[in-house]
């Protein structure tokens, strides 16, 4: 029996889930939904395979939700390194028990504590079959815990938290740092702590993904001013807690994309003292967990960057970091320089595990079915290779230099002109034809990104994993070359592809082979037999349609094309805060549809409401939207009923309290006006909303939205019509300004002839008198 089992008195329930015999339900918990838990529940009676590399699990996923807990990707977090000093771990926050799992298979004798209840029930089932793995469910704050009794404690998306479980504590930083000295006192003499976090100043939060507890954008970054007990923390942060906690030693390690489903982990002196090291994060895309983001262009110019000058380390989006006291231990267990550990896409018996071993220039794979002790199986049939396919995972030098496959993206990206990408084109097939005139065996794997740019601009091959025995020609491998790369890439290519008017994969691989002069319709049946009877031999569901693959048309669009509405709540005891919130994706419409928003589980009581209609990034697209009903509804076991509600788009204004939006009555188009950034409205309900044990609650919303093309089209025929009225107004006020100039001057002249008409009747009154005074003096002068 554990020594922390003992030592708190615990019990085995009937799920194997030990517990404090008088807590039938736990402090705290986190949960996904109730629909997520149910999905995995029912997932894991289904499934025979449980293992961290399970091939069933991975079939299951249906989500984000269900990809976290089912992926193989969960476990290539600690699968690079060398664990075999730890009999014992502890792992606090152990979830649905996708780590344990793998830890468990390694031979560890694991204790997992997690609060929810129905998560650590899900957590036993997933080691189900391993003894050696106990699950605690309780409050780690109410457990003693034995002391220098781990080799191992583990954290894996925990910390962040840490100021909800130390609410005492005066800030996120000392609650990260009570736990973390806490963590010190279980430790055995030669123990670790391993803890898996974003980084707050993470690359992919620069360029604009929202922050994975806050669904908001750079607040990490802003320094979490509003914080809700959740916060990250940068490189130089973490240094320093490191060594206010009692730490020593530590060995910074980044798993890339994120610590979530890592596929390469890189670490700190490898980053330090290569330029090169950004080429392992090629096709690797950072995910936003809040809304689907597409990939950008900078993201791949971005890491050549900080790879290239010494930053890697700094915008890095997440760390795997290891804490302890001795430094052997650590660098024993971080004995290399990068992992690449095996996608979800091979079959378990073809998946290897790719290590640079630190200081030496030498590559080793690793078959992750000999890693994993509990994997090993008696079945011959695994460890078999269909016929004509052979799989080298010989020891390899390291080579240093740039990919070739790197340099094609990168040329494309920063001139968008054909001519500089066709050099390099014409440059790796006079290659593959200088080997055959050599004699040299062309593999199935020489391609682009097996190709090393050496300092002398040489190639330089590595990593011609698989042998098939079938003659490869040096078409066949422009083929493979140019269908990876765009398959890999086409994303990041769309003004190239648009320019040169390429709309499918095929059309892409033609103009490849157009401008080496070769026709591709000569070859292409051939090519799509032989790399579909390939890749059928090795995935994980033994499909492959090559074919299906040539006729993918690309998406020219700006992105997603949906929006994300977002629904908030509080209790009353607080306002709203940035983690209770879940958000939906609403295809735009015009036309009303309902939008249904499934709240937490353990949400019972509910006094206010907040509605996001859409996400930042689309108020300028959509800018109205329309309200039309409200209901917050109770889910039962058998129904459901409305616990409240708000009808009608006039009654819904009357009772909310709006931001960055403006209502207007336009008589059966009613609707609000998104008149800047972030728009959203506030419903405070009268009375407290609460319902049982056994039930949950949703929220349904009646809205409508202007779709964001018929909006633009609106927006421009608008602006258009304006500028035309703009420029005819100020040509009839030119006009008007002329005709009044006209209407001035003349007048002016009517006025001076009036004048002058006047001054010559004066003149001609005048005239007859002063022509008799005229006569009558020249007759005075004729008198004698």
């Amino acid at each position: 029996m554990s020594d922390l089992i003992s030592l708190n008195r615990l019990k085995s329930m009937e799920n194997d889930v030990y517990c404090f015999p008088s807590k039938a339900v736990q402090d705290f918990g986190y949960s996904d939904g109730q629909d997520v838990e149910k999905y995995l529940s029912k997932t894991f009676d289904e499934v025979e395979d449980l293992s961290s590399r399970s091939t069933e699990l991975q079939s299951k996923i249906i989500d984000w939700p269900s990809e976290y807990h089912l992926t193989s990707d969960r476990s290539n977090l600690l699968r690079g390194f060398d664990l075999s000093f730890a009999k014992t771990a502890l792992e606090l926050g152990s979830g649905c028990g996708a780590i344990s799992r793998y830890l468990g298979e390694q031979g560890i004798r694991v204790d997992a504590i997690e609060g929810s209840a129905i998560r650590a029930d899900l957590g036993r089932r997933r080691c189900k079959g391993l003894d050696n793995v106990r699950v605690i469910s309780a409050n780690y704050n109410k457990l003693k815990l034995p002391r220098q009794h781990y080799d191992l404690v583990l954290f894996v998306g925990v910390i962040e938290y840490a100021q909800r479980f130390k609410p005492k504590s005066r800030s996120n930083r000392d609650a990260a740092l009570e736990i973390l000295q806490q963590a010190k006192k279980y430790l055995s003499p030669n123990g670790v702590v391993i803890v898996a976090i974003e980084n707050r100043l993470g690359l992919k939060y620069i360029l604009g993904h929202h922050e994975d507890h806050y669904s908001k954008r750079y607040v990490g970054i802003n320094g979490y001013p509003d914080s809700a007990g959740i916060a990250t923390y940068s490189h130089e942060e973490w240094q320093q807690l490191a060594l206010d906690a009692g730490f020593n030693e530590n060995s910074f390690t980044y798993p890339f994309p994120d610590y979530k489903i890592p596929r390469v982990v890189l670490t700190q002196s490898y980053v330090d003292n290569n330029p090169y090291a950004f080429n392992h994060l090629e096709g690797m895309v950072s995910r936003d967990y809040t809304v689907p983001a597409g990939r950008s262009p900078l993201e791949s110019i971005a890491w050549q960057a900080a790879s290239k000058g010494n930053f890697l380390h700094t915008v890095a989006n997440s760390f795997c970091i290891l804490l302890g006291n001795n430094k052997s231990v650590i660098d024993g267990a971080v004995d290399f320089d990068f992992c690449h550990a095996p996608g979800p896409g091979r079959k378990p018996q073809y998946a290897v595990l790719t290590r640079k071993l630190r200081d030496q220039d030498v590559v080793k794979k690793t078959p992750v079915l000999d890693q994993d002790s509990s994997l090993r199986t008696t079945d011959s049939t695994m460890a078999g290779l269909p016929t004509g396919l052979a799989q080298d995972i010989d020891e390899q030098t390291y080579l240093y230099g740039d990919l070739l496959s790197s340099q094609w993206l990168r040329t494309i990206l920063i001139y968008v002109r054909r001519e500089e990408f066709n050099q390099l084109l014409t440059q790796y097939y006079d290659f593959l034809g200088e080997r055959q005139k050599k004699d040299l065996p062309l593999e199935i794997d020489l391609l682009p990104i097996n190709i090393v740019i050496d300092s002398q601009q040489r190639y330089q091959i590595f990593d011609q994993e698989w042998k098939v025995d079938w003659p490869v020609t040096r078409e066949f491998l422009l083929f493979r070359a140019l269908l990876t790369f765009i398959v890999t890439n086409w994303v990041y290519l769309k003004e190239f592809l648009g320019w040169l008017e390429l709309y499918t994969v095929r059309d892409f691989i033609n103009y490849g082979f157009n401008t080496l002069g070769l026709q591709l319709a000569g070859f292409i049946d051939g090519f799509v037999e032989q790399e579909n009877r390939f890749q059928s031999r090795i995935a994980a569901d033994g499909k492959a349609d090559v074919g299906q693959l040539l006729e993918t048309v690309f998406d020219f669009s700006d992105g997603d094309s949906r929006i994300y509405s977002a629904c908030s709540w509080h209790d009353g005891a607080s306002g709203f805060v940035p983690e209770d919130r879940t958000v939906v994706p609403v295809t735009p419409d015009p036309r009303t549809q309902s939008v249904i928003f499934e709240l937490p589980s353990q949400i019972k009581q509910i006094k206010g409401l907040k509605f996001d209609p859409f996400d930042i990034r689309k108020t300028e697209k959509i800018g109205f939207f329309s309200i039309s009903r409200i209901d917050l509804i109770e889910v039962g076991e058998a129904d459901e009923r409305i616990r409240w509600g708000l009808h009608g788009s006039t009654m819904i204004a009357e009772h909310c309290l709006p931001s960055n939006a403006i209502f207007e009555e336009l008589g059966e188009k009613n609707g609000w006006i998104a008149v800047t950034d972030f728009p959203n409205i506030e419903i405070e309900l009268d009375d407290k909303v609460t319902i049982s044990e056994n039930s949950r609650f949703k929220v349904r919303i009646d809205m409508g939205f202007c779709e964001s093309s018929e909006y633009l089209l609106a927006r421009q025929r608008y602006l258009l019509a304006r500028q035309r009225y703009l420029l005819a107004r100020q040509r009839y006020l030119t006009k008007i300004r002329h005709v009044d100039q006209l209407e001035r001057d003349l007048k002016s002249n009517i006025r001076q002839l009036t004048e002058l008409r006047a001054r010559i009747a004066r003149i001609r009154s005048f005239l007859p008198i002063r022509i008799g005074l005229k006569i009558i003096s020249a007759l005075r002068r004729l008198k004698p």
